[in-house]
């Protein structure tokens, strides 16, 4: 007689080895943690001119979530430095509902992969976005960070500085959504993140002529900027390279005055 309970066990055994992350909690540490820092972020900042005691309260409640987030993300940070994934396989399931992992998890999968595809897929156009890759950089450069080893990456610079040198990679070769993704951030952005996608803005003008032109419909949506005294310094030969460009190449004549126009205006 065929022992039914048995063979069922067994298969369930063989689902499991095939499969390993069916069956396993996500990031069992961080369940719920995302929803309620983001909420404590925006109590924090009601209150934060008005009672002391209150914002100290919220401030307290965030960075303890931030340690747990820290310990986590550590250590898929930590894995991939050994060339080993087990807790990115835990955390970085699709679709991930975390703001904060979505982005942790976009960095070491390109880091693993170097897919530009995967990268870039679902990334942000806007302010909500974005503010959730502020905080992810907030969440592991708090003021206690510093007191622990921390992953090699980061002697590189900070969280946000490596998500971005990736996504001015991908625009340099010309990908047409990372250039979208780069001047979008633009918009929401402050301080030294604003000045750094002002800065190789201008470099893509400067270097790569013939990608501004190719991918001038996506550019022209944005009112860019560049400092003034620093353009003026290059103005003149920036607008020569590509007029000569234009004359050299089989270019869109109708682009090439628009960028030149757009070029001699600023």
């Amino acid at each position: 007689m065929i022992n039914h309970s048995r063979w069922f066990a067994i298969g369930l055994v063989a689902t499991y080895l095939l499969f390993p992350i069916l069956g396993l909690a996500v990031c069992p540490s961080l369940e719920g943690l995302y929803e309620k820092r983001r909420d404590l972020r925006k109590k924090y900042e009601r209150v934060f001119s008005e009672n002391r005691e209150m914002r100290d309260m919220y401030m307290k409640q965030i960075k303890d979530i931030d340690r747990k987030y820290r310990t986590v993300i550590y250590e898929i940070f930590f894995e991939h430095e050994k060339n080993e994934y087990n807790t990115f396989r835990k955390c970085c399931v699709s679709p991930i509902k975390d703001g904060y992992l979505f982005f942790v998890c976009k960095l070491i999968r390109y880091y693993r992969d170097g897919t530009a595809e995967l990268f870039l897929k679902d990334l942000p156009l806007g302010k909500e976005g974005y503010d959730d890759l502020w905080e992810t950089d907030d969440i592991m450069f708090s003021n206690d960070y510093s007191s622990k080893p921390r992953p090699k990456l980061f002697d590189e610079g900070s969280f946000v500085s490596l998500f971005l040198s990736i996504l001015y990679r991908l625009a340099v070769d010309g990908n047409p959504k990372a250039i979208d993704n780069f001047l979008n951030m633009k918009l929401f952005a402050d301080g030294w993140v604003a000045e750094y996608i002002a800065d190789n803005t201008l470099t893509l003008f400067e270097n790569h002529p013939e990608i501004i032109i190719k991918n001038w419909n996506v550019i022209r949506r944005y009112k860019l900027s560049f400092r003034h005294q620093e353009f003026q310094f290059k103005a003149n030969d920036l607008v020569k390279k590509y007029r000569d460009l234009c004359e050299k190449s089989n270019t869109d004549t109708s682009v090439c005055k628009e960028v030149i126009n757009f070029l001699e205006q600023k």
